[in-house]
């Protein structure tokens, strides 16, 4: 059974690690789901990047392709800011 770890908030002030911050190691597989109404861009990177919009991959709670991403085992530091305002994710190691 996968672990399910605590909701992590997301703001637009910076982007935060999603590794870091739910201490799953750097290349392990997890997956995580966009719990608000804001969007979210994720950005895989080995450094934290810059706030330049367009520049990752826009996550929101609608279903779709994008709306609960699957991080492959193997990828670098998963990066996530919101877009606008505050929004949380769960997230779940595989």
């Amino acid at each position: 059974m996968a672990e399910q770890l605590d909701n992590i908030a997301v703001t637009e002030l910076e982007f935060i690690s999603v590794n870091a911050e739910s201490g799953i190691t750097i290349g392990s597989a997890f997956w995580f789901q966009n719990r608000g109404r804001n969007t979210i861009e994720l950005v895989e990177s080995s450094t934290k990047p810059e706030i330049v919009n367009g520049k990752g991959i826009s996550i929101t709670k609608l279903s779709g392709t994008y709306s609960d991403p699957q991080i492959a085992a193997g990828s670098l530091e998963v990066w996530v800011r919101c877009l606008s305002g505050t929004t949380h994710i769960h997230v779940e190691a595989k």
